[in-house]
């Protein structure tokens, strides 16, 4: 058996090792229906001189998921039905930036509350990637829950206590109100009655510093 080593010698640049951008010569939209679908079509020239008559690309806003973890270590998932894949979904909190929001942090609070009640604490820009670099235009932030949300998650049942207290006390109830004034006077009588209450459900907390670590320690 012969094997035949062939090697060609050349000198080469540090330019000729750098990655180049791709040059667009010509762009044009085939179907836009913002913010949830808009296909561009692009007419490209690669980096080694070949053209590329057309390359897809989808166009998407911006959106961010939310990694939430309990001091337990315990993630928080929601459930959804997903029509494109058929299926209930186990997945992050996660959605679009809207337009209104006035940062990726504020889409990401929002989102949180919306789908499953928790927000609030100290907030983590962990990492900012593209959930398909090839097509998709915009990029994917997630944020990372602080220890405050952590510790705040286990004291969620305060919520119920003052629920119950709001119904069967301040006598706040969904009866059929045929009067959207009843409605609201029975809102605000309820509220006014609730700020009266001498004992209402409260949470306290301090911040404990030793040497170590700080911990912050609710009761």
């Amino acid at each position: 058996m012969v094997f035949t080593l062939g090697l060609f010698v050349g000198t080469l640049s540090i330019e000729d090792l750098v990655m180049k951008k791709w040059k667009t010569l010509g762009s044009q939209y085939l179907f836009k229906r913002p913010p949830w679908l808009t296909i561009r079509e692009d007419r490209l020239k690669m980096s080694n001189g070949d053209v590329m008559e057309s390359y897809y690309v989808y166009e998407h806003p911006d959106w961010i998921s939310v990694i939430a973890i309990t001091k337990d270590g315990q993630m928080i998932m929601t459930e959804q039905y997903r029509h494109g894949l058929g299926e209930v979904c186990i997945e992050l909190s996660a959605g679009v930036v809207d337009e209104a929001d006035e940062s990726h942090l504020v889409a990401a609070k929002r989102e949180l509350l919306e789908e499953t009640g928790y927000g609030g604490g100290k907030w983590e820009l962990w990492t900012i990637n593209s959930a398909n670099i090839t097509g998709i235009r915009k990029n994917m932030k997630n944020q990372l829950m602080g220890l405050y949300d952590k510790i705040m998650l286990r004291k969620r049942s305060i919520i119920e206590t003052i629920n119950d207290q709001l119904k069967n006390l301040c006598m706040i109830g969904h009866s059929r109100h045929r009067s959207f004034h009843n409605f609201l006077n029975n809102i605000l009588t309820g509220i006014i009655a609730y700020s009266f209450l001498s004992k209402k459900p409260s949470i306290k907390f301090y911040e404990y510093q030793p040497d170590v670590s700080n911990q912050l320690v609710l009761f």
